[in-house]
């Protein structure tokens, strides 16, 4: 685990105590929770074509601003161009403007589209195996370069999780609450690998939890930062408060503590 000098620590406990000011300390129980919360929005899970994945809804972003299918979406559309879809248990919302290639707004998205500006609101229940959550989220993503194989997306984002987590680190049960707000950093998306392969999303997170299991259980609430980076192989690096980092294989969903 590595750990690096940031102004936002507290001094470390026994237990690992960190924190930023004007909250609770976050445990490295705390962080792990956090991060395992955050990974299964990433990554949907074991299951690569989970609508439930934030790398997915950028896919499916794409799709509407070119006029495809996205993987595992049927999307039905309105008369104002709005496309929405019911998925799994999710239901989704995506609002698009488009422009060609010369800059001039187009009436409806397409295939011809060679920019976007993509809302997306979705909301429902993500069961995994070791996290369940009720999810709501929206954003505003920018995509450019859609006439070519690598599509580049920026923007901003929110999710709100009341989820339950079971560690993957060790014996504890968590529920716990947590508002993201998300920037979304020339990410790159790969259309014939489906697989984003750069860029980063910046997290500001404040969160609120109550623990059971083989410790005493106890409230907090605390903020973290976190940086999610996305590698040329499709997998990302997760480091929360510049203290914490863990590899995320988005493919799986498997999350582990470097």
């Amino acid at each position: 685990m590595k750990r690096l000098v940031n102004t936002c620590l507290l001094a470390a406990t026994a237990t690992w105590s960190f924190g930023c000011t004007g909250g609770d300390a976050a445990t490295e129980s705390d962080y792990d929770d956090v991060a395992q919360s955050l990974s299964a929005l990433v990554s949907g899970g074991s299951d690569p074509n989970s609508q439930s994945s934030d790398v997915n809804a950028m896919f499916d972003s794409a799709s509407v601003a070119t006029g495809t299918t996205g993987i595992g979406l049927s999307l039905s559309t309105s008369a104002e161009g709005v496309f929405s879809g019911d998925n799994a248990g999710f239901k989704f919302k995506y609002t698009g403007k488009c422009l060609d290639v010369a800059g001039v707004a187009m009436e409806k998205c397409g295939s011809s589209a060679a920019s976007a500006q993509i809302d997306v609101d979705w909301e429902g229940n993500l069961t995994l195996p070791r996290v369940s959550a009720s999810v709501s989220r929206g954003g505003s993503w920018t995509l450019a370069n859609l006439q070519t194989d690598t599509i580049q997306l920026d923007g901003q984002g929110d999710f709100t999780l009341d989820s339950s987590v079971e560690s993957a680190f060790r014996r504890s049960i968590s529920s716990v609450h947590v508002d993201y707000k998300a920037s979304y950093d020339k990410v790159l998306l790969n259309r014939a690998a489906h697989r984003v392969t750069g860029g980063q999303v910046t997290y500001t997170i404040k969160a609120e939890r109550k623990v059971s299991g083989t410790n005493k259980s106890s409230d907090a609430k605390f903020d973290i930062d976190g940086v999610l980076e996305f590698g040329a192989d499709g997998n990302a690096t997760l480091t929360l408060d510049g203290a914490f980092e863990y590899a995320l294989n988005v493919a799986t969903g498997t999350l582990v503590k470097k």
